[in-house]
């Protein structure tokens, strides 16, 4: 088996907005087991189950925050995957038939930052994503293997994906209709 792990999805805006949230939720779901766990009855309101739902929330952005993104060939099989510590943990297969070339298509994009856009709404930031792409003979269908933010660790996927596959890789041209007159 061999996996090529890449980092995180997230932006260092989506991250620090994501460590804030589970600080919160963490705590306050905390101090609630606490106290459930301090009270002589096990009489729990509305709120006490809020407050439960907020610490098992928080224990799935932590998940989120320690995840990383990659791909698995296995078997002459494709796999896109999630990872903790090196170990997948969810994982979609990738359909290879009919498919001859491998592309890398890039993007200009922008992403709105939640406290600055609040002051000032036309502000947004600018990035750049590379997305892998495996392509038919003539380039009418493409298929995406994975999305990222370094041109380094697209063509790091690339390559491992071309030498496992026998793929060609080629700028994506996607065939044209002539025009009625």
């Amino acid at each position: 088996m061999k996996k090529v792990i890449i980092k995180s999805g997230f932006s260092s805006h989506q991250r620090f907005m994501l460590i804030l949230f589970f600080i919160f939720s963490f705590i306050l779901g905390t101090l609630e087991l606490i106290a459930i766990a301090l009270s002589e009855t096990l009489e729990l309101y509305a709120g006490d189950y809020i407050l439960l739902f907020l610490f098992i929330l928080s224990l799935g952005i932590l998940v989120l925050l320690i995840s990383k993104e990659g791909i698995i060939i296995y078997k002459n099989k494709l796999f896109n995957s999630q990872f903790i510590f090196g170990k997948p943990y969810l994982k979609s297969e990738v359909d290879l038939n009919n498919m001859h070339d491998i592309s890398i298509l890039n993007y200009n994009m922008s992403q709105k930052l939640v406290f600055i856009s609040s002051a000032n709404p036309n502000f947004s930031e600018k990035i750049r994503v590379s997305k892998i792409f495996l392509l038919n003979e003539n380039h009418s269908h493409k298929r995406l293997v994975l999305s990222t933010k370094k041109i380094e660790h697209a063509e790091l996927i690339v390559n491992e994906i071309k030498n496992a596959f026998s793929l060609n890789y080629n700028n994506y041209s996607p065939p044209t209709r002539r025009r009625r007159r």
